[in-house]
C-alpha cells in the first residue's frame, strides 16, 4: 500500500508532466485563434488580379521567366485562387506567430514579454499588411517570409545550432526568390554575415551558415541576371518618369550613349517604361548598356542618389489646389508616395482592430506613427546602453531597420512606378525592428530597476 509520501510525490510528478501538456494545448488553441483572425480578414472576398499576376503563374528555377520562383512554386502547389489565398493566410499566421514567439522569448519581464508578443501579432493583422493576403501577387509571401526570416535570425543569434542554421538557410532561400529586389537585399545580408563570422561570430556552425548564404546569393544573382527584362523595364520607367523631364540629366544620358529622338522624347511621363521598350534602337541600348550607365549616373550624381529619395520616404498628402496628376494615380493615390507608410490598397480586407490601434501600428500615408515609435525606441535604447552597456539582443532588430532603409533606396532607384506597393515590405520591416528594439530596451531598464530595488 502506498504511503502518504508516495502519494504526494506521485501527485507532484503528475502535475509536472501535465503542466507542459496543458501549456502546449493552450498555445495550439491560441495559434488556431490567430489563424482564424487572419482568415476572417480576407475570407470570402473577391480576389484582385493585376497585370503582374500572370507572371507569378510561370515557374522556373533557372530564370527562364520574369519572376523568381518562390511565389510561382506556391501557386503551382495550390492551383486555384481560393487555395492560394488560404495558403497565404496560413503562411502569414505561422510567420507572425513564429516571429512573436522568437522575439518575446528573449524578454525577461513577463509584462514586457506579453506586450512584445501582442504588438507583433497585431502588426500582422493590421489592414495595410494583412490585405495583401487576398491578392495574387508576391507581396503577401514577401511580407510573411520577412517576418519569418527576422524570427529565424533572432532565434539563431540567441542560441546558434545546426537546427537554427538550417532553418535560417531554408527560409532565406525562399525569401530571396520571392521578389527580384530581395535577391539584392539578400546579397547584402550575406556580406554582413560573412563579416560577422570573420570578425566576431566565429564557430563552425556560423561558418557553414555563411557559406550557405554565399551559395544562395550566388544562385540568386545568376538567376536574376539571366533574365534582365524586369531590370530593363525598371530603368526604362526611371528614364520616362525622371530623366527625360530633367534637361541636365537627359543630356548626361545622351552624352553617355543613350539614343534620343522624337519618339524617345514623346515617351516622357509614360507608364512603366513600356513605350521606350517598344523603340528597337533604345531597347538594344538598354539591354547592352542601360544598367551600367544608370549605375555610373548614380555614382556621379550624389545628390540624386542620397537626397532625392528622401521625400518619398515620408510622402505627402493631396490638396484641392494640387491634385494628383501622376501617371500612377490609380496605384499611388497621393502626389508623392510614402515608402515608410504606403497607401497602396491592392487587396481587399476587413479590419479586425480598432482604428485607433491600427493607426498607432500602421497609419497609411502618414509617418507620425513611425517617427513616434523611432523616437521612443531609439531613446530607450540609448538610455539603456548609456546606463548598462551594449545589449547583444539589439543586433538583429537594428540590422533589420538598417536594411529596411537601404531597401527603400533600392526601391526608389529601381523604378518610378508603384513605389508604394514595392515599399510595403520595408515599411513592415522597419516597424518590426523598432517595436522589438523598444521592447528589449524597456525590458532591460525594468529588470535593472527591479534588481536594484531594496527588498521588503
Amino acid at each position: 500500500m502506498a504511503g502518504p509520501r508516495n502519494l504526494v510525490s506521485d501527485r507532484r510528478a503528475w502535475l509536472e508532466n501535465a503542466l507542459p501538456r496543458l501549456l502546449r494545448r493552450e498555445r495550439v488553441a491560441l495559434f488556431i485563434g490567430y489563424l482564424l483572425v487572419q482568415g476572417v480578414i480576407v475570407a470570402g472576398l473577391t480576389t484582385p488580379r493585376y497585370p503582374d499576376s500572370g507572371g507569378y503563374l510561370q515557374l522556373s528555377f533557372i530564370g527562364r521567366y520574369d519572376r523568381p520562383w518562390t511565389v510561382p512554386l506556391l501557386y503551382t502547389i495550390f492551383p486555384t485562387d481560393s487555395l492560394r489565398i488560404a495558403a497565404q493566410v496560413v503562411l502569414a499566421a505561422a510567420s507572425w506567430w513564429f516571429l512573436a514567439n522568437a522575439a518575446s522569448r528573449l524578454v525577461r519581464d513577463r509584462y514586457v514579454r506579453l506586450g512584445v508578443r501582442v504588438v507583433l501579432l497585431m502588426l500582422g493583422v493590421v489592414g495595410p499588411v494583412a490585405s495583401w493576403n487576398s491578392t495574387i501577387l508576391s507581396d503577401s509571401a514577401a511580407i510573411s517570409l520577412t517576418a519569418l526570416l527576422i524570427g529565424c535570425w533572432i532565434r539563431h543569434a540567441s542560441r546558434p545550432s545546426r537546427t537554427t542554421a538550417l532553418s535560417l538557410l531554408a527560409v532565406t532561400l525562399l525569401w530571396s526568390f520571392t521578389r527580384n529586389d530581395l535577391i539584392l537585399v539578400g546579397a547584402g545580408i550575406t556580406v554582413c554575415a560573412v563579416v560577422a563570422v570573420t570578425w566576431r561570430w566565429r564557430s563552425r556552425v556560423n561558418a557553414l551558415l555563411a557559406c550557405g548564404l554565399i551559395v544562395i546569393s550566388a544562385y540568386g544573382l545568376a538567376v536574376d541576371n539571366r533574365n534582365p527584362y524586369i531590370l530593363d523595364e525598371n530603368i526604362a520607367s526611371v528614364i520616362e518618369g525622371r530623366i527625360l523631364d530633367n534637361p541636365g540629366w537627359r543630356q548626361w544620358f545622351i552624352a553617355h550613349g543613350m539614343p534620343y529622338s522624337v519618339g524617345v522624347q514623346d515617351t516622357q511621363g509614360g507608364l512603366y517604361g513600356l513605350a521606350l521598350l517598344q523603340i528597337p534602337v533604345f531597347h538594344v541600348w538598354l539591354t547592352a548598356s542601360g544598367a551600367s550607365t544608370y549605375a555610373e549616373f548614380l555614382l556621379e550624381h550624389p545628390a540624386y542618389t542620397l537626397l532625392d529619395p528622401l521625400p518619398d520616404f515620408s510622402g505627402e498628402l493631396a490638396s484641392i489646389n494640387w491634385p494628383n496628376r501622376t501617371a500612377y494615380a490609380y496605384t499611388q493615390p497621393n502626389p508623392s508616395p510614402s515608402m515608410l507608410s504606403p497607401t497602396a490598397n491592392y487587396g481587399r480586407h476587413r479590419d479586425v482592430l480598432p482604428s485607433v490601434i491600427q493607426d498607432l501600428l500602421f497609419q497609411q500615408g502618414q509617418i507620425g506613427d513611425v517617427l513616434l515609435l523611432a523616437v521612443g525606441a531609439f531613446g530607450l535604447a540609448w538610455v539603456a546602453r548609456r546606463k548598462l552597456g551594449s545589449d547583444s539582443r539589439m543586433w538583429v532588430p537594428f540590422i533589420a531597420i538598417a536594411f529596411a532603409i537601404a531597401q527603400g533606396y533600392l526601391v526608389w532607384f529601381a523604378g518610378d512606378a508603384e513605389i508604394d506597393r514595392h515599399a510595403i515590405v520595408l515599411a513592415t520591416t522597419a516597424r518590426i525592428g523598432l517595436w522589438i528594439v523598444a521592447g528589449y530596451a524597456l525590458d532591460r531598464l525594468i529588470q535593472t530597476r527591479q534588481t536594484r530595488a531594496p527588498a521588503h
